[in-house]
């Protein structure tokens, strides 16, 4: 039902998309500008596929894709002028991931733990409730995640 509510924020962007701007976020260090934007939308006001190109500072550039008609493929892919990082499915790695490293022509693969991303989730969570470390994303990074998925929404 939210998926198909756009009150709620549902939509391909809301739910897929959202993972795919903060995996950018990440990367870059900064937040971006929105160049463009092109979607599906869906009669009930949804997106079913959204597609948004996104510009940094310093030149960096980023492309996020998300789409709800098919089958579910999540890839980031970093390419930088020594190298290029490629992350199969790092939403679900119990469904099956790999990390794959290319530098200088010398490429390195591996696994990791095939814990759930909500396992490991709540496990950061538990740990800063019980240590009263910082948890791993602030709710500062939280209303600058939404910043953009709003900009990517007006676009």
């Amino acid at each position: 039902v939210l998926f198909r509510s756009p009150e709620l924020g549902g939509g391909a962007l809301g739910d897929l998309g959202t993972y795919c701007v903060h995996w950018c976020r990440t990367v870059a260090g900064s937040e971006p500008e929105v160049r463009s934007v092109s979607r599906d939308v869906h009669a009930g006001g949804v997106d079913l596929a959204t597609r948004a190109e996104l510009s940094f500072p310093g030149g960096v550039q980023a492309t996020i894709a998300c789409d709800m008609r098919g089958p579910m493929t999540a890839r980031l892919k970093v390419k930088g002028a020594g190298g290029e990082l490629t992350v199969i499915n790092p939403l679900a790695p119990q469904a099956g991931h790999l990390i794959r490293l290319k530098v200088a022509g010398d490429v390195r693969t591996e696994t990791v733990d095939q814990v759930t991303t909500y396992e490991g989730q709540l496990a950061a969570f538990v740990r800063a409730v019980r240590t009263g470390d910082a948890p791993i994303t602030s709710g500062q990074d939280t209303v600058a995640q939404m910043r953009v998925l709003d900009a990517i929404r007006a676009s």
